[in-house]
């Protein structure tokens, strides 16, 4: 079947080797770009919500700081009579802690990697059809940069 052809003639991946477009090389470009943006992009919401929880821990250990102090200076200095009042305001200082960071950017993070799932599902369909139209060095160039998505 493929004896009249060279061997450069013949795909390696078993797509067609119809030549691939500058325009279309540019959108793959754009649309593995756009993958790595969103990468980018889950990664600094992440960080962020380290950087809340942390912060938000540090008040909570204030706040736990607080009540032991107010609750250590004894009844005759107390400004505030009730331990059931300290460790009320330590629970919540707790939960508030954990959950606002979690709250604020999970949902954000969870529709960014869907994001992402899909975008990277396309780029490896478009990266399939075309792979065997690429120049070695594209190839190779492309490959790199989707190994930095995970594909």
């Amino acid at each position: 079947m493929n004896e009249d052809r060279t061997p450069d003639e013949v795909p390696a991946t078993g797509h067609s080797s119809k030549p691939v477009s500058q325009d279309d090389k540019r959108s793959f470009s754009e649309l593995v770009k756009l993958a790595e943006e969103i990468s980018l992009n889950i990664s600094n919401l992440q960080r962020r919500q380290i950087f809340a929880t942390i912060a938000l821990m540090a008040a909570f250990a204030a706040v736990i700081g607080a009540a032991v102090y107010i609750f250590a200076s004894g009844p005759e200095k107390s400004l505030i009579d009730s331990s059931g009042v300290i460790i009320f305001a330590v629970i919540i200082a707790g939960a508030i802690s954990v959950y606002l960071p979690t709250a604020l950017f999970q949902g954000r993070i969870t529709k960014e990697e869907k994001a992402l799932q899909e975008t990277v599902t396309l780029v490896h369909e478009v990266f399939e059809s075309m792979q065997a139209s690429l120049s070695p060095l594209e190839l190779a160039q492309n490959k790199i940069r989707l190994a930095r998505l995970g594909i």
